[in-house]
């Protein structure tokens, strides 16, 4: 980047209202190397303290208010949240599966991760839910036990004193 193209960018910049810090992350600067390239050019519009563009949209976004180029990305979110959140209903009372196992706690004898983990391998909503949890002697009734090819551990001999 020339001087001038250098120039051209930062007052571009500034009159958009992006601050010096935005303007130093943008071009890999720390505050003072930019400082130091600032000092000869002539008075640059700098936005007042938290008054420049990022804490303008940071505010709006609080209200709900967003740009259109933001809007888009707005919206991604909320459909990557509800892909990785899906919304379940169960008997009249919908939400995610947190909000249902709470709804229904006093009925479920199973956690809530054995829930998740049931509704991971493919069992219904209700199954995992309301299945009773597998008593500690069944566990692992049909598993083949794993033969190990350890030797067995023999005592060793005793010394003579």
């Amino acid at each position: 980047m020339t001087p001038e193209e250098f120039e051209i960018f930062v007052r571009d910049r500034a009159s958009l209202g992006w601050s010096r810090q935005r303007v130093c992350e943008t071009l890999g600067l720390t505050p003072k190397k930019l400082a130091h390239l600032t000092e000869g050019m002539e008075d640059i519009p700098w936005p007042k303290p938290s008054r420049g563009a990022g804490h303008r949209q940071y505010y709006q976004s609080i209200k709900g208010q967003f740009p259109p180029s933001l809007q888009r990305n707005v919206e991604k979110a909320r459909a990557a949240h509800a892909k990785k959140y899906p919304q379940y209903n169960l008997c009249g009372v919908s939400g995610s599966v947190r909000e249902l196992y709470e709804a229904w706690a006093e009925h479920i004898d199973v956690s809530l991760c054995s829930v998740r983990r049931r509704l991971a391998a493919g069992k219904s909503l209700y199954d995992a839910l309301f299945l009773s949890a597998t008593p500690l002697d069944n566990r692992n009734q049909g598993r083949k036990r794993i033969q190990t090819y350890r030797k067995p551990r023999t005592s060793r001999p005793k010394k003579a004193a």
